[in-house]
């Protein structure tokens, strides 16, 4: 596999970096005094793996987008800033695309699943109990929350099962599909989702569970 460590400056016309595909698997991790840069921060045609806890910008396009047949992993730190004037973070693989994001993660743009045949995508959330991120999340079949507090913004569209087990989610978004909620998760917001399971300690914030669960 293709590895790329970061810890200084890369940066492109077109791109930051380009993975085409004669180089199966790649794995980027930009450290936290990384920067990359280009139209699109990082293409890959071949999914791979790509940790960011630094920054990365598409300034004409996604921060971040994986393609391929391959499976994609993305995974955004508690230090990072991942921006594009299109998405922040984009799939087009018709793999398994997995997001995990750290609560404290700055995401300028939209993170998205792809839309590909066949396509599963998963968005993991974790971090510690006092970091705050909001997310622009669209077509994640599913969200499994374990850590932080994550605002599901009201511009999140066609999300599915949602499961807590730690950490807060607000979800402010239109609709989202059933929601678990378990041990140390709670569930807030004043969007609407399909209707709440609670158990084993799982919590509703009555202040802030606005419509969910209608």
């Amino acid at each position: 596999a293709t590895v790329i460590t970061n810890s200084g400056t890369i940066s492109g016309t077109a791109d930051g970096i380009l993975v085409n595909t004669d180089a199966l698997g790649a794995i980027i991790t930009n450290n936290a005094t990384g920067t990359i840069s280009g139209n699109y921060g990082i293409q890959s045609a071949t999914g791979g793996s790509v940790v960011n806890n630094g920054t990365i910008t598409g300034a004409d396009g996604d921060g971040v987008r994986l393609s391929g047949t391959q499976d994609a992993t993305v995974t955004l730190g508690a230090t990072s800033t991942t921006g594009g004037t299109s998405q922040a973070v984009q799939f087009e693989g018709t793999g398994t695309n997995t997001l995990n994001v750290v609560a404290g993660a700055t995401a300028n743009g939209e993170l998205q699943g792809s839309e590909g045949a066949g396509a599963t995508n998963i968005l993991n959330l974790s971090g510690a109990a006092d970091a705050f991120s909001v997310l622009d999340a669209l077509n994640f079949a599913q969200v499994n929350v374990m850590g932080g507090v994550f605002d599901l913004s009201a511009d999140s569209t066609n999300i599915g099962a949602v499961s807590i087990t730690g950490g807060t989610l607000l979800v402010n978004s239109a609709a989202t599909g059933p929601i678990a909620v378990s041990d140390d998760g709670t569930l807030g917001g004043s969007g609407s989702g399909g209707a709440p399971t609670i158990s084993n300690g799982g919590t509703i914030n009555p202040g802030d569970a606005g419509e969910v669960g209608e």
